[in-house]
């Protein structure tokens, strides 16, 4: 069996990452089906940036966009431009991003847990070997990632980049110490991605420059030039929240604009969070009880829910490798993981409000903890066998259900908008003075945004804000689209577009009617 394997291991490894591909962009545009609200947003301000140099909001080049209100990090919508650029505005060209960003995780993860046979296993069981190959596979099948790479959503950057920066990190360790400088870089553009990254990098940075200082891998003056790189990658950034605590006041940089936001969202990172923090984390991450339909599905988890076992053998293996090796520790991929992992939940337990896209970056060194639980729990490799096949299984079990009833689950349509934009393009062609577009979509107007390739300064100019001053600025009008409408006053020479619940109210003798998946376009006859 052994032999077999080793013969094979070249075979399964193609294997394995063809499974990923397919998986990760099979239906790319149509699971889930429909945009969310997120996705919309990115995407457009990408067009936007793109074709006139700022953002919806006005702003040129902006560090942060300005999104809502209160702001949403930029790295999704730069990456989105050269795809944008090429396939035009659509689903797919914002969605892209994410699944190829989700492959080279993927390659990277793999060359990182490859790392664990040179550092790690001199004194462990012949299992080990296996590793590298039992971590690649709990990847690929892993719900949570592929989930994520079919999710445009710009918070799922920094897992990725974050993985990139780290293992750059290691292997500069025994390779050219300017390796050492890229993964500086790095660590300081995984900033851009997503705000808990304020609080993991700079921890996670110490500790390993402690370690790396310790065992005279770098030098004090190595880590004062890696700390200018980082304040310089960093400072806009800095600046930028300075400015919106009122710290700071109408700065100005020469590149790149400082968004101003109508609410500071600072207050939702705190220590008096740390203790519902700490139980939603166990709720996430171990009893994998999320209950959001764009996160997990419920029923297989974020992790498959027979993870639980491996996870915690996993954890106590890798935990008491580290301790007994406390005095010595060294910058191996057990410290790195046991360092990210301690890192990624105390930086997690400080936010309020948790659902699993927001502590995207704890699942990598989870995924390593199940693998590593697996191999050490194993007698011999027809266990290790054994136990793939069973997450065989359910893999097939779980991507039967994501790519064929996940769509028709009822409370997928309040995340993703299924035929708003197709609606909205529709209704853009008629005649009439007013739209009335339904309010019951989160952030309506985004749509008609992303649907008619509208103008920037067109929406400066016309949008109408219910409240400025708030995290989360809802939109009443935009040029001659009107968001929300009453039933009991129905305009007969403007056009609806609406859910499908009240088509009653709207008389057949008097009203065309177009239906465009969940929405219907009503104008009048």
């Amino acid at each position: 069996m052994e032999k077999v394997l080793e013969k094979k291991k070249t075979f399964i490894i193609i294997f394995l990452f063809a499974v990923a591909v397919a998986v990760r962009f099979a239906f790319l545009s149509e699971v889930p089906l429909g945009l969310n609200q997120d996705e919309a947003s990115a995407g457009y301000d990408a067009w936007s940036i793109l074709n006139f140099g700022i953002d919806r909001n006005g702003y040129k080049l902006p560090l942060y966009l300005f999104a809502w209100g209160s702001g949403q990090s930029a790295l999704y919508a730069y990456l989105s431009i050269p795809f944008i650029a090429v396939l035009g505005l659509n689903v797919f060209s914002i969605r892209i991003v994410q699944a190829l960003v989700s492959i080279a995780t993927l390659i990277v993860f793999y060359k990182l847990v490859k790392r664990i046979e040179e550092y790690d296993t001199k004194e462990s069981a012949s299992n080990f070997k296996y590793f590298p190959f039992v971590a690649l596979f709990i990847f690929v099948i892993c719900p949570w990632h592929i989930m994520l790479s079919h999710f445009a959503l710009d918070a799922n950057l920094f897992t990725a980049f974050f993985l990139f920066a780290v293992y750059t990190l290691l292997y500069s360790i025994d390779k050219k110490r300017i390796f050492f400088y890229l993964a500086i870089v790095l660590f300081g553009i995984s900033l851009y991605a997503y705000a808990i990254s304020y609080i993991v990098v700079p921890i996670f940075l110490s500790i390993s420059c402690l370690i790396l200082l310790k065992n005279r891998k770098i030098k004090i003056k190595q880590i004062l030039i890696a700390v200018g790189i980082f304040l310089i990658i960093a400072a806009p950034l800095v600046i930028m929240n300075l400015n919106n605590m009122g710290i700071l006041q109408n700065v100005k940089l020469p590149l790149f604009s400082v968004p101003q936001f109508s609410s500071y969202r600072g207050g939702e990172v705190a220590f008096s969070n740390i203790k519902s923090g700490i139980s939603s984390i166990i709720n996430l991450i171990f009893l994998q009880k999320e209950q959001l339909l764009y996160n997990a599905i419920p029923e297989y988890g974020t992790l498959y829910k027979c993870s639980f076992i491996f996870l915690i053998l996993g954890l106590i293996y890798a935990f008491h490798r580290l301790i007994k090796n406390i005095k010595n520790v060294n910058m191996t991929v057990n410290t790195v993981m046991c360092i990210w992992f301690i890192v990624a939940f105390f930086s997690s337990s400080l936010i309020n409000k948790l659902n699993t896209y927001r502590i995207n970056i704890i699942f990598i060194p989870c995924i390593y903890f199940i693998a590593l639980g697996i191999v050490w729990s194993a007698k011999n490799i027809k266990v290790i066998l054994t136990i793939l096949l069973i997450y065989g299984v359910l893999f097939i079990s779980f991507t039967s259900s994501y790519f064929t009833e996940y769509n028709t689950r009822k409370n997928l349509k309040y995340y993703f908008f299924n035929g708003i934009v197709e609606a909205v393009q529709y209704a853009e062609k008629m005649p009439s003075d007013t739209i009335y577009v339904t309010n019951s979509i989160n952030q309506p107007y985004i749509f008609v945004l992303f649907a008619t390739k509208e103008n920037p300064q067109n929406f400066i100019n016309t949008v109408e804000i219910v409240r400025e001053d708030v995290a989360f600025q809802q939109i009443k009008s935009l040029g001659r689209y009107k968001f929300g409408y009453s039933l009991n006053s129905i305009d007969y020479d403007s056009v609806y577009i609406i859910d499908k619940d009240p088509i009653s109210r709207f008389s057949k003798a008097k009203w065309n009617r177009k239906e465009f998946n969940d929405y219907v376009v009503m104008s009048p006859k």
